[in-house]
């Protein structure tokens, strides 16, 4: 993990871990800890290390897959994704102490909890599916949007969602959906450059203000084979 400026300069680095190593990072609302995805050779765990780089170490270990971690509002939980029932679901762990709550019994990935603490929002699948919800202590599972999202490529924003939509004719375009009156709104056309993040980290960010949205954007997606002639 590396930490930097809103504008991309002074990057300091806070972790330095075996490869492939940490991604999905998540800040706690108080600023002082951050939760990541470590992969593993064989599987991948929940970390969790001060802002500052201090301490680094684990939060969920287990043989199964743990990924995806994300903060509850009030800082007292860590929502994060599991396989360690047969299939993704959303569970949560204090981030001191005691043992992983499972919340979602009917498949889970990706969580975000809502700004009032009441719900937790998350897809079912780890493809393209629906944004559902769920409440913090678990219970009755319900969708939150007709919409279809691709997980990494969405999130959780005032009283609705951001997403990455690919389908579109003039191109990838941000939008904004409301969960209340389902209505889109779009923030931005991108070029194509911008590319769908199926890597093990979230691909698309809004800041803590609402000022910005970030997205993954490939600036450099072709090879060249090249031949050297008469190099020995």
């Amino acid at each position: 993990l590396w930490l930097c400026e809103s504008d991309g300069n002074n990057p300091v680095q806070l972790t330095a871990l075996a490869v492939p190593g940490a991604s999905a990072p998540s800040w706690s609302h108080d600023g002082q800890r951050i939760v990541f995805t470590n992969w593993g050779e064989t599987n991948a765990d929940v970390w969790i290390v001060d802002a500052d780089g201090i301490r680094p170490r684990p939060l969920v270990t287990d043989p199964s897959n743990n990924f995806l971690p994300s903060w509850s509002q009030d800082g007292q939980w860590v929502y994060f994704t599991s396989s360690r029932s047969g299939r993704p679901e959303i569970w949560k762990v204090s981030p001191d102490v005691g043992d992983p709550l499972q919340v979602t019994q009917h498949g889970g990935a990706q969580p975000f909890e809502s700004s009032d603490g009441r719900f937790v929002y998350y897809v079912k699948t780890l493809g393209k599916d629906r944004v559902w919800k769920v409440p913090v202590e678990g219970g009755e599972e319900e969708p939150a949007l007709n919409t279809s999202v691709k997980v990494l490529n969405w999130t959780l924003w005032e009283d609705g969602i951001c997403h990455l939509n690919f389908d579109r004719e003039e191109g990838p375009v941000i939008e904004f959906i409301d969960f209340e009156t389902q209505q889109v709104k779009d923030l931005a056309v991108l070029d194509e450059r911008a590319v769908p993040n199926m890597l093990q980290g979230n691909g698309l960010s809004v800041s803590a203000d609402g000022r910005w949205v970030l997205y993954t954007q490939n600036d450099f997606p072709f090879e060249d084979l090249m031949i050297v002639e008469d190099f020995y």
